[in-house]
């Protein structure tokens, strides 16, 4: 799996984790966020918890706090 950042609206971003065979989303930001690095490190830690065995639901829930 990989992480990618997306753009949104000016001036806001989002990550997405995919596969890295076929780039099949798994799991997308819930929210936006005003710099890229700060997408790309709450990005990261949801794919971190996922790599860890964290469930969908679970990593959603920590996507939605990070």
């Amino acid at each position: 799996m990989k992480v990618e950042i997306v753009a949104r609206k000016q001036r806001q971003w989002a990550w997405t984790v995919c596969r890295d065979v076929g780039d099949t989303t798994i799991i997308t930001a819930t929210r936006a966020y005003r710099h890229p690095d700060d997408a790309w490190q709450a990005g990261r830690k949801v794919l971190r918890a996922l790599e860890q065995g964290a469930s969908l639901k679970q990593a959603s829930e920590l996507s939605q706090a990070a």
